[in-house]
């Protein structure tokens, strides 16, 4: 969840999603993979796992230097199921 605008950069970069051709901005550079610019008020929500309870690699995620301004999330893990 964002908490803040970022006036540039910060953006939440999934590397190995959108396959070998998607293209994604990075701290204004194109890099492999897909973003989401951060906007206060706004959420990424993805699942780690496939449906067959396998590690899903194009989940694996990182942020993108902030540039200008601040970053501020917040996260938030939701199961989907009994946790032992």
């Amino acid at each position: 969840m964002y908490l803040t605008d970022v006036e540039e950069g910060g953006e939440t970069l999934f590397p190995a999603a959108g396959g070998a051709a998607s293209r994604a901005n990075c701290s204004g550079k194109t890099v492999r993979g897909l973003s989401v610019k951060p906007k206060k008020g706004n959420a990424v929500m993805f699942f780690t796992m496939t449906p067959d309870a396998q590690t899903d690699s194009a989940s694996i995620h990182g942020s993108c230097e902030v540039v200008k301004g601040e970053k501020w999330s917040a996260t938030m893990w939701t199961r989907t199921g009994k946790f032992t």
